[in-house]
């Protein structure tokens, strides 16, 4: 399986077949009626969070355009390689 790369938190982006742009805001989150794991929970850009339901999840393969990408620092890059440490070993996340 080819290993992901993950948009920083912040990174705007759009979807396919989507006007609105999403800014994203987390990483693996869980839908709790079917269990799957996304990639990326997203917030509206620009208005953010609002409410618990209107989050967005989606997959990285979802995205169709990338706006703007949020900070990617020393901390960035030892939080997504612990990240896909933990998703190598099989570990839970969440």
């Amino acid at each position: 399986m080819k290993e992901k790369n993950y948009y920083s938190v912040g990174t705007i982006v759009t979807l396919f077949n989507t006007k609105e742009r999403l800014m994203i805001s987390g990483y693996l989150q869980k839908n709790n009626q079917s269990d799957k794991v996304w990639d990326y929970v997203g917030v509206l850009y620009p208005v953010g969070f609002l409410t618990p339901n209107r989050m967005v999840l989606f997959d990285h393969e979802q995205i169709e355009n990338v706006y703007y990408m949020g900070c990617q620092n020393g901390e960035y890059f030892n939080f997504i390689n612990a990240m896909k440490k933990q998703i190598a070993k099989g570990d839970e996340l969440l």
